[in-house]
């Protein structure tokens, strides 16, 4: 799917992995109803049924099954703020063409990878290293760093840089927004872990054991959707 403006040539390019609604409805990029806004997605998003859901309630209508269109109604709701009602892990990359900015998001614990490059004219990005090698030949510098991290921590990448010199990791917990009119980009992280509530110290062995079971249930029950 390709855009323009004033300043740039935008485009995604989406190979599928089809899990949830493997029909055509499901295929990225997917576009809004209104074809402002442009989504690609890698990952899965485990309480999609009931922000579905939500969403059908605050006027909304969906074309497939699929958690991607999620993914963008969801955008179209509330923002950048609805990454914080995701449950799930995910790399996500969004062109909203109304407010001309590109919108680059890695879940809370980074379990999908999301890589980008930049230089002074152009900015790709992926969640796989092999396909931004294909467009960039120069990304074959080793950078030392995330090289030791490897093969003495069994660490796949820092938090920032991958084991290429040119290539950045975006940041769990993190999403990159960047402004179209400027080309510039700002990140800002949208979750941290919670501050350890008070009233645990007080509650007993078996009723923190209780509410970690039922907490381990639902996580295990959620993802064998």
């Amino acid at each position: 799917s390709s855009a323009s403006n004033n300043n740039f040539k935008l485009g995604l390019v989406h190979r599928r992995f089809s899990i949830l609604d493997t029909s055509s409805l499901g295929h990225q990029p997917m576009l809004s109803n209104d074809r402002k806004v442009i989504l690609t997605f890698n990952g899965e998003i485990f309480n999609y049924i009931e922000l579905r859901n939500e969403l059908i309630s605050n006027g909304y209508s969906f074309n497939s099954n699929s958690d991607t269109e999620v993914v963008l109604n969801a955008y179209k709701e509330w923002g950048i703020d609805c990454l914080n009602k995701f449950n799930g892990f995910w790399a996500i990359g969004i062109l909203d063409l109304e407010k001309n900015i590109c919108v680059l998001s890695r879940d809370r614990f980074g379990q999908k990878p999301l890589y980008y490059f930049q230089d002074k004219n152009t900015f790709y990005f992926s969640s796989e290293i092999n396909s931004l090698r294909k467009v960039c030949p120069k990304i074959n510098r080793l950078d030392e760093r995330s090289a030791y991290l490897y093969l003495y921590h069994d660490r796949k990448d820092s938090l920032t840089q991958s084991m290429y010199k040119d290539l950045c990791s975006i940041k769990p917990s993190t999403y990159v927004l960047i402004d179209l009119n400027s080309g510039k980009s700002k990140e800002k992280k949208y979750w941290d872990y919670p501050k350890i509530d008070e009233t645990y110290s007080t509650k007993s062995i078996k009723e923190l054991s209780k509410e970690l079971n039922d907490l381990v249930q639902h996580a295990v029950k959620i993802r064998l959707r």
